[in-house]
């Protein structure tokens, strides 16, 4: 099962917050089968849920780690040993094949599909572009039948 998250960039991480990540997560890993956690772009909420199933790896080993994003020649050059370092592996969705700069909205709509269900969370301004996003996520994924966990 492959999970995604979606959440504003700023969330003033709380010990509740982080409580209910984790309990997602756990409850995701042991009665969902989830291994396969999908990561696009860092924000506070995506780097708790990143920290989270981290520390969840070192007791289920098989879970992995996965960057979805385009393929930017400017990221392989300047950052791809801090990419290869923190994630398992790194994604390339075919929409994005031939094109070096995605739009972050894509990226999030092919995080969308490729996913079984989706974790987010909707705190802080509204109208900040990562909530708009969680909102969206959200509509999407239910549209498309898959499993919602709103954590807000």
């Amino acid at each position: 099962m492959k999970i995604a998250f979606f959440g504003p960039r700023k969330i003033g991480k709380t010990e509740g917050l982080s409580e209910k990540v984790a309990g997602a997560i756990q409850n995701l890993i042991a009665e969902g089968g989830a291994n396969i956690f999908l990561f696009g772009e860092r924000d506070e909420f995506v780097d708790l849920c990143y920290e989270a199933v981290t520390q969840f790896k070192e007791n289920y080993p098989q879970l992995r780690r996965i960057c979805v994003r385009g393929r930017d020649e400017l990221l392989v050059r300047s950052r791809m040993e801090e990419y290869t370092a923190r994630y398992d592996e790194m994604c390339y969705p075919e929409a994005f094949n031939g094109k070096q700069i995605v739009p972050v909205a894509a990226c999030r709509e092919a995080m969308i599909d490729l996913c079984d269900a989706i974790v987010v969370y909707r705190g802080g301004n509204e109208a900040e572009i990562n909530n708009v996003a969680a909102i969206y996520a959200k509509k999407c994924a239910t549209g498309q039948n898959k499993m919602v966990i709103d954590l807000t």
